[in-house]
């Protein structure tokens, strides 16, 4: 998802340079079309009118270039045309007013842009931070899953051990031979006879040991 917002911008960020493109070829275009039919209504006049046409439709291409580019002020030029031929003003103005409909509409489609953009690589932002507290959260579960692997095998290790010995007991009780068994049960008894003596003689020397404080 990271990847594709990523996608998203780099996009965007073309779309407004090609945007930027379209929209200055489009207004060159444009000035060329309308100075060439002004110089073919123009084309029944002499040749010093000719050339003073050419020249001011240079003047005013140059001018509207600059005007898509920096926003100039006009006044200079319509100042300088004001004496001579009042449809090239005309004209001018209605170069000048496409290039500011035209910068006016582009500026609000990139300002658009901008904000689509700044809204994605906000979302951008985020989704990186849950990724990284998403991996160490993985981290820690990843620890805690290894400790628990661990105790896992330990545990089982234990019960195999505890088994084991219970089954071998198990085998020596089935296949021990009678003697044997009887040997440990003569054992036990001879322990247990032994344990009685040991509190028999224990009783009797507290009673002497009693005796002996009772003179004192």
């Amino acid at each position: 998802m990271i990847q594709n917002l990523k996608m998203v911008i780099q996009n965007l960020n073309m779309m407004i340079q090609n945007l930027n493109m379209m929209k200055i070829k489009k207004a060159i275009f444009t000035l060329t079309v309308f100075k060439n039919d002004d110089s073919e209504s123009e084309g029944a006049d002499s040749e010093s009118e000719d050339d003073e046409d050419q020249e001011s439709n240079l003047h005013t291409d140059r001018s509207c270039r600059s005007e898509g580019d920096k926003s100039m002020d006009f006044s200079a030029d319509q100042n300088k045309f004001e004496d001579s031929d009042p449809g090239l003003l005309s004209l001018l103005h209605h170069y000048c007013n496409i290039l500011r409909e035209t910068k006016l509409h582009h500026e609000q489609e990139i300002l658009s842009y901008k904000q689509n953009i700044n809204e994605l690589q906000s979302k951008l932002n985020s989704k990186v931070q849950e990724v990284e507290d998403l991996t160490l959260k993985n981290s820690e579960l990843r620890k805690k899953y290894q400790k628990l692997q661990i105790e896992k095998n330990e545990c089982i290790n234990k019960i195999s051990k505890e088994f084991a010995a219970q089954k071998k007991c198990q085998l020596f009780l089935e296949s021990g031979a009678i003697e044997e068994i009887n040997v440990l049960k003569l054992q036990v008894r001879h322990l247990e006879k032994e344990k009685s003596n040991f509190e028999r003689e224990n009783s009797f020397l507290k009673v002497i040991l009693f005796s002996m404080l009772l003179f004192i």
